[in-house]
């Protein structure tokens, strides 16, 4: 994996991975940016949502479940400006299967998540649970 971040302007930076259209980050006008793209934090959160979805979605397809929709819905709070106290994950899964089977799932789906893998390696509470949509 190679990652470039380049410096815009101000404090925006635009961020490229060589295989994808780039995008940018930028800090909120408090912290002398002008809050024209998410913050590296608020990123460093949508990628810890994005992926359980991911992994979630290919347990569940290994596992031979069907799946109908997939949310994964995240609430990050903050001790200060900069630092995060604890995150509250929700994935809201649409499906016939049991119960049962979409915990099992979700189960192993947070064990190979590299993201979520790399939370956990932090002091951030983390909490995860299951919503069936009906």
């Amino acid at each position: 994996m190679k990652i470039t971040s380049k410096w815009i302007d101000k404090y925006k930076f635009r961020v490229d991975d060589g295989r994808h259209p780039y995008f940018e980050l930028d800090v909120p006008p408090k912290f002398g940016g002008e809050d024209t793209a998410p913050t590296a934090l608020e990123m460093a959160v949508m990628a810890l949502a994005t992926c359980l979805g991911t992994t979630y979605k290919m347990t569940a397809d290994h596992m031979h479940l069907t799946i109908k929709e997939l949310e994964v819905k995240a609430i990050a709070n903050k001790s200060d400006d900069i630092h995060l106290s604890d995150i509250h994950l929700t994935v809201c899964v649409k499906s016939q299967d049991s119960k049962e089977k979409l915990e099992q799932a979700l189960h192993i789906a947070k064990k190979n998540c590299a993201v979520d893998i790399i939370f956990h390696q932090t002091q951030i509470s983390m909490e995860t649970k299951l919503e069936i949509i009906e």
